[in-house]
C-alpha cells in the first residue's frame, strides 16, 4: 500500500490514487475503491458491482493500454467515481460498450461496466484512453 497517495481536497471529497503495473494492483485498486467508497456512504451490491467495472476498466487498460494504469478514487457526499487512465494507443472505436454477441470469446468488460455503474464515460486518443466510472450514493 505504500503506492497509495491520499488527500482531502477543500469540498470534503476523499481522493486517493493508486498506480497499476500487473494484474496484481487489480487487487490493490479494488481495496482502494473499497475504502474510499464505504467512507463515501456507498456499500453492499452497489460497492460490489462498482469493483467488477473496476477491474474490467483496469484490465482493459492492461491489456490494451501499454500495460500500466493510473487508478483515481474520488469519494464526495454523492458517491464515488473512479477514472481509468493509460497511455495505449487509444481505441478504434468506442463500440466496445455495445452488446457483445454471444459467440465471442471477449469484449464484455466494458458493456458490464457500463450497466454496473451509474455513469460511465470514455475519452480515447492516439495517447491513451481515460475511463471514468461513476456510483451514486
Amino acid at each position: 500500500m505504500d503506492e497509495l497517495r491520499a488527500d482531502t481536497a477543500a469540498r470534503g471529497a476523499a481522493r486517493a490514487n493508486v498506480p497499476v503495473r500487473a494484474a496484481d494492483g487489480i487487487a490493490r485498486a479494488r481495496r482502494l475503491v473499497t475504502e474510499v467508497g464505504r467512507d463515501a456512504g456507498v456499500e453492499g451490491e452497489r460497492m460490489a458491482l462498482l469493483n467488477v467495472a473496476v477491474s474490467e476498466a483496469v484490465t482493459n487498460a492492461l491489456v490494451h493500454g501499454g500495460g500500466a494504469a493510473e487508478v483515481e478514487v474520488t469519494g464526495a457526499p454523492d458517491g464515488v467515481t473512479v477514472t481509468v487512465r493509460d497511455h495505449g494507443p487509444g481505441m478504434a472505436t468506442l463500440g466496445a460498450t455495445a452488446r457483445p454477441a454471444p459467440d465471442r470469446e471477449s469484449g464484455r468488460g466494458l458493456w458490464l461496466a457500463r450497466r454496473f455503474c451509474d455513469r460511465m464515460d470514455i475519452a480515447t486518443s492516439g495517447f491513451g484512453t481515460r475511463v471514468t466510472l461513476h456510483v451514486d450514493r
